[in-house]
């Protein structure tokens, strides 16, 4: 048993439209968690 059971093999970041599917207005979602806006 090694330290990498229970992971998926080749796993990579989730493309463009799987993080628009979970999140379509991230935005949004900060304005109504009450999160400010940061300096630049």
């Amino acid at each position: 048993m090694n330290a990498m059971n229970g992971f998926f093999p080749s796993t990579g970041m989730p493309d463009r439209e799987w993080w628009v599917a979970l999140w379509p207005d991230p935005e949004g979602l900060l304005v109504k968690l009450g999160v400010e806006r940061g300096e630049p």
